[in-house]
């Protein structure tokens, strides 16, 4: 909401007021466009308007394959690295702990379910 041009037009006159010195002389869409940098991401909640959506339907893919039995729990962290590897272009060897515990357990922390699915996890 807050990086869409609708939501801009209608508050950045007011972001502008606060800063003049500032903002006074960038129009809305020079200022739309420098807070709106497309880069991949390997956090979804950092993400940009375009890769944002791509995360969602990496993790759907990952937890659909699961329901339906072709994806086995144990099997996650690779999966989730090929996936992402493959989508995005990115390598989240690094971050795939927590990456995948924050789909399992929904809140980045570690559970005892999500230290069996990733037992090289040191944390």
């Amino acid at each position: 909401m807050g990086r869409s041009m609708d939501f801009w037009t209608h508050f950045y006159p007011k972001l502008q007021d606060v800063f003049p010195a500032q903002l006074g002389a960038v129009p809305v869409g020079t200022f739309h466009q420098a807070i709106n940098k497309v880069e991949r991401s390997l956090i979804r909640t950092d993400a940009d308007e375009l890769t944002y959506n791509l995360h969602v339907m990496i993790r759907f893919g990952l937890e659909l394959d699961m329901l339906e039995g072709r994806l086995a729990v144990k099997d996650l962290p690779d999966a989730w690295n090929a996936r992402y590897a493959r989508e995005i272009s990115a390598s989240s060897r690094p971050t795939t702990v927590t990456a995948v515990c924050r789909t399992c357990t929904g809140t980045g922390a570690p559970s005892a379910a999500s230290s069996r699915v990733t037992p090289w996890a040191t944390s």
